[in-house]
């Protein structure tokens, strides 16, 4: 959709909200509550006064106020005892929220006016329980910025009529981006109109500047702190909606990047977020006798978008599987036969395989005691071809493995394998086995026992280990694996270790969000076999992580 070449989009904007603003004006007493607690000191009494002019209005502020959106623990009789628990700042809020121009919603159809409200709620209360998770704020503003963040989609479905509508339509029927196709249709954002609004109502600066900046990862992260907070609550908000209530799968990614990045959210923290999120998005929106649209439950969405981006993900892996065969160039006379077993490899890959004995792992030969094992002094076999599998030791895995399946099943929470293997690309046998002393000593040491005392360590070859770390999600044993990489190369370069430069550690990580009743746990160990196996195809040490479901 191309933009048109003659638009003038600050011009544009303004006529729109020129037109608004003539025919919507703010409620009288949503401009008298403004006009009051501008003052450094307000005035309580004149506040509660004037708000109790609107019966209507008082009414609902009291419902949501006793509903356990807010949690105060006792019953409000009345505007003055809820400026008394709440506060001046939060009621102004809740009132500037809920004391829309009623002209906005005239004429507006009923599938669009319950698609604005689901989106509007869904944005406020994420936007609140962020804000106060997360920043340690009280989310009053949050929770307002969130509500009337789409109040410019209102004022172009009145301004604009039909074509807007059969747009907006359009966009959500297909889970597109809409700020997209709004920039390529119109050449700006339905929050540039609601931003405009709002600051010809005069609300507060921060709002309106909240409502000005795009929404884009990089740009807010670079903002200074004192400014930062509000922007990126409402980013994170407006992703969260996009995806349980738009039903947007394809912006998990973005979400956990963005707050990654501004918060530290781990997949943990969202899911806890979005469990609670739709029950008090129906609570509010019953309190205010509002209509919402019928649609899939939030945490099943989020659940769905798991594991599309856990398939998404396994498929790059066998595609980087069958790209690189070992490092035998194309032209290598062992290239058809080396991409023979890669494509091999990704039928493994691919495969559902069921739990049954340990086998040997992925990319190694089992060793006979009484033969030459490869990679030993001698051969051309690099080192990791040398770890013999150990059948006694994956059993002894696998128990541990299936009872804290069991476990992380019944809490609802993660659980991890990391596969973790060290290459000594020294021949001596005196240095593997210093090698092999100081990574168990990572493995069971205190830094670890700290973070994770219930780990299932279990050693299954000359220098590899493998380790279970339940209610630990993906970001985490990442971080933990990474953190394993930084010790293990500290004491390497150190010279008491004996091992010199020529050693690198690999570390392959699955992790499986929420383990379900017939989740098969060979999935679990497989992921981590892969990831293991493709970090050895790396550059020195790494670390590759998958999620399977």
């Amino acid at each position: 959709m191309p933009r048109p070449p003659t638009l003038d989009r600050p011009a544009t904007v303004d006529q729109i909200v020129d037109r608004a603003t003539r025919l919507f004006s703010l409620p009288s007493v949503a401009a008298q509550v403004l006009e009051l607690t501008d003052s450094p000191k307000v005035d309580v009494r004149a506040l509660a006064h004037c708000i109790e002019n609107d019966p209507a209005l008082t009414a609902k502020i009291l419902k949501v106020v006793n509903s356990s959106l807010f949690g105060l623990g006792q019953h409000v009789g009345d505007l003055s005892q809820a400026l008394a628990l709440l506060g001046t700042k939060p009621l102004k809020l809740l009132v500037l929220g809920f004391s829309l121009p009623e002209g906005l919603f005239a004429g507006v159809s009923r599938n669009v006016l319950s698609r604005y409200w689901r989106n509007s709620l869904t944005k406020a209360i994420s936007a609140r329980e962020i804000g106060t998770t997360f920043w340690d704020q009280p989310g009053d503003d949050a929770f307002l910025v969130g509500l009337l963040y789409d109040i410019g989609m209102l004022v172009l479905v009145q301004d604009l009529g039909s074509p807007y509508v059969l747009f907006l339509e359009d966009i959500y029927d297909h889970c597109d981006d809409l700020p997209l196709r709004q920039r390529e249709a119109l050449g700006f954002e339905h929050t540039a109109v609601s931003a405009r609004l709002l600051e010809r109502w005069k609300l507060p600066a921060n709002i309106v500047t909240a409502l000005s900046l795009p929404l884009e990862t990089e740009s807010l992260r670079r903002l200074p702190e004192t400014q930062s907070a509000l922007p990126q609550i409402l980013h994170l908000a407006d992703l969260t909606t996009q995806l349980v209530a738009q039903n947007r799968i394809s912006v998990l990614p973005q979400l956990l990047k963005a707050g990654d990045t501004y918060c530290q959210l781990t997949r943990t923290q969202m899911r806890e977020l979005v469990e609670q999120l739709e029950h008090k998005v129906e609570q509010l929106a019953d309190v205010l006798s509002l209509d919402l649209p019928d649609g899939h439950r939030y945490f099943d969405i989020l659940v769905e978008a798991q594991a599309r981006l856990a398939a998404e993900a396994e498929s790059a892996a066998v595609d980087l599987i069958r790209r690189r065969p070992g490092k035998i160039q194309e032209d290598h006379p062992l290239a058809a036969s080396a991409q023979a077993v890669a494509e091999a490899l990704a039928r493994k890959v691919a495969a559902d395989q069921t739990l049954g004995a340990p086998c040997a792992m992925v990319g190694r030969l089992p060793t006979d005691p009484a033969q030459p094992s490869p990679g030993v002094p001698g051969t051309d076999q690099p080192p990791w071809c040398a770890v013999p599998v150990q059948t006694d030791a994956w059993v002894q895995f696998d128990e541990r493995l299936a009872i804290m399946l069991s476990e992380c099943r019944a809490s609802r929470s993660e659980l991890s394998v990391l596969m973790v293997e060290a290459a000594c690309y020294t021949h001596g046998a005196a240095e593997q086995e210093s090698l092999a002393r100081w990574l168990i000593s990572l493995l069971k040491g205190a830094e670890m026992q700290r973070e994770w005392p219930d780990a299932g360590v279990v050693r299954t070859g000359e220098l590899q280990w493998v380790c279970a770390l339940p209610r630990c999600e993906r970001a985490q044993a990442v971080r933990q694996a990474n953190n394993l990489v930084a010790r293990f190369h500290r004491g390497v370069d150190d010279e008491e270790q004996g091992t010199g430069a020529g050693a690198a550690l690999h570390i392959g990580v699955a992790t499986v969000p929420i383990p379900t009743r017939h989740f098969r746990m060979r999935k679990l160990v497989d992921g981590a076999e892969r990831c293991l196996y493709a970090a050895q195809h790396c550059e020195g040490s790494a670390v590759k992580s998958i999620e399977v479901f």
